[in-house]
């Protein structure tokens, strides 16, 4: 749950409109001439921001790499590539090679 108040989503589209509303009510209120001053230029300031809240992550997610594919591929080759996949399947499957006399669970020896 953390992380979705940590990520750039949530500071994007809830903690920076927040602080624009609130200083715009700050302006508007305890400092009345600033704010008929600036007005147009927070108002500007407002549009960008979202255009650029849109854009930026839409750009990220055009142009980022792809992840690779984590699956493996389903046999085509027939009798060849089941053969492989059957030898990939018991490496995989295989258990670890025991650890050799005076080597614990893979860790050094300390007390030499």
């Amino acid at each position: 749950m953390a992380e979705i108040f940590l990520s750039w989503k949530f500071l994007f589209w809830v903690v920076v409109p927040i602080v624009f509303k609130c200083g715009g009510d700050f302006l508007e209120r305890y400092r009345p001439q600033l704010f008929a001053k600036h007005r147009r230029n927070l108002i500007i300031a407002m549009i960008v921001y979202f255009f650029l809240a849109i854009a930026i992550p839409g750009m990220i997610f055009l142009y980022a790499p792809k992840k690779e594919q984590t699956t493996l591929p389903v046999a085509t080759h027939g009798l060849e590539a089941t053969i492989q996949e059957e030898q990939a399947a018991k490496d995989f499957f295989k258990e670890p090679p025991a650890p050799k006399k005076g080597q614990g669970a893979g860790f050094p020896d300390f007390a030499k």
